[in-house]
């Protein structure tokens, strides 16, 4: 199995919502393709009304491209939603973005969420352990997508990128890993 075929069975799974596992292929052609957007600075946001400490902690993130992470740096600025997972699950399974069992202060961690619908969308958010975010929503080409209050959103974590890129590495690593936890 590749990087990409990981992306795709992970497209399937999270982007089959209630319409069963049967319309897996039509859902990976539907989100696959959704061309990248930056999301937004969060440092935006802050206006007169905002907390003080809210405010602060916005001030202090480290914001940047999803694309000038480690192992995502060959990313176009016109990547879809397949080729940004495909490099992320990449970029883990290299060890070029690692995740550690979470104590109170590691901040390291990620996020990958497939929406639709009325709309369909979908992001990656990663945090890296200095406090580096990135973000990123992939919506179809064109038009953005249009909010709507009747959707429904499905997330997974770090824990399967971990979990999937383990699976993707060669035999003599993987009974290495286990042998030393």
């Amino acid at each position: 199995m590749t990087a990409q075929d990981a992306a795709n069975l992970l497209i399937a799974i999270a982007g089959t919502g209630t319409s069963g596992i049967e319309s897996a292929a039509a859902i990976v052609e539907r989100f696959s393709g959704l061309g990248y957007r930056r999301r937004a600075d969060w440092r935006a946001l802050i206006n007169d009304e905002t907390p003080a400490e809210m405010a602060k902690a916005i001030m202090e993130r480290r914001e940047v491209d999803l694309m000038t992470l480690p192992g995502m740096e060959g990313l176009r600025s016109d990547h879809s939603f397949r080729d940004g997972l495909t490099a992320f699950i990449e970029a883990v399974r290299q060890q070029r973005i690692t995740f550690k069992k979470r104590d109170a202060s590691d901040l390291a961690r990620a996020y990958v969420s497939v929406e639709g619908q009325t709309f369909v969308r979908a992001g990656i958010s990663i945090s890296m352990a200095d406090g580096t975010r990135a973000d990123a929503w992939y919506e179809p080409s064109g038009k953005r997508a249009e909010y709507s209050d009747l959707h429904w959103r499905q997330t997974f974590s770090h824990r399967t990128i971990s979990a999937v890129t383990n699976l993707l590495r060669p035999a003599d690593v993987r009974s290495a890993k286990s042998k030393a936890a």
